[in-house]
């Protein structure tokens, strides 16, 4: 794959928000990858700059370049991990890094059930039409559920792999999660990098350590 085709809006499915980390209790993140290494060949690596194409893209919490900065810094520090060596000239390297990352407004329907005393017989029940024998509803009568609709951002964060030399997809993977928009922080990014290459074959063919979720 060309590196001109490195992300469209139907192979990103889904993309992200402006902070790539998780809002709330609830772990709503995932990491896929898209294209297992085929193999990853050598240990140097330069970035090839990937200019925003769609409006997903073009928020201006990621369209920016303190956070354009702070996503190739995380990734430097997950690669340097896995014992690639990153170099200035794309010509004298490896490999080529490149990602994309966008952000997307979503909503769903979330149902909540409360009250109700439980569905039981016997002498002596309670229900809505007073109390007797037989079966029923207990005192505070049938629980009650309620659908409100939920407003998020989802954000995504894909990273390809290419051989420098044929210009071919070597490896991806893609990051998703609801996200806020004060969480695009150095110490997330840096989280979210090490999960995304996780699976990626340290320099040298050495087996890949699977990361912690973040």
């Amino acid at each position: 794959m060309r590196l001109s085709s490195i992300l469209s809006s139907a192979a990103l499915g889904v993309v992200l928000a402006t902070g790539l980390a998780a809002c709330g209790p609830t772990d709503y993140s995932s990491v896929t990858v898209l294209a297992e290494p085929t193999p990853v060949v050598g240990t140097t690596f330069a970035w090839k700059s990937v200019p925003p194409s769609t409006a997903q893209e073009m928020n201006a919490g990621i369209d920016n370049p303190i956070f354009r900065q702070r996503v190739e810094t995380a990734f430097n520090a997950a690669m340097t991990a896995k014992g690639y060596r990153q170099v200035a000239d794309a010509a004298s390297a490896d490999l080529v890094l490149a990602y994309r990352v966008g952000v997307q407004q979503k909503s769903q329907l979330e149902a909540t059930t409360t009250g109700g005393g439980g569905y039981y017989g016997g002498m002596g029940m309670c229900g809505g039409f007073g109390c007797g024998g037989g079966w029923g509803w207990g005192y505070y009568g049938p629980p009650q559920t309620s659908v409100t609709q939920i407003n998020y951002n989802e954000g995504g964060l894909m990273l390809d792999v290419m051989n420098a030399k044929t210009d071919t997809l070597e490896w991806r993977s893609l990051y998703k999660n609801r996200v806020n928009s004060g969480d695009a922080t150095q110490a997330n990014l840096d989280a979210i990098a090490t999960r995304i290459l996780a699976s990626l074959p340290n320099a040298g063919g050495a087996p890949a350590t699977p990361a912690k979720k973040k």
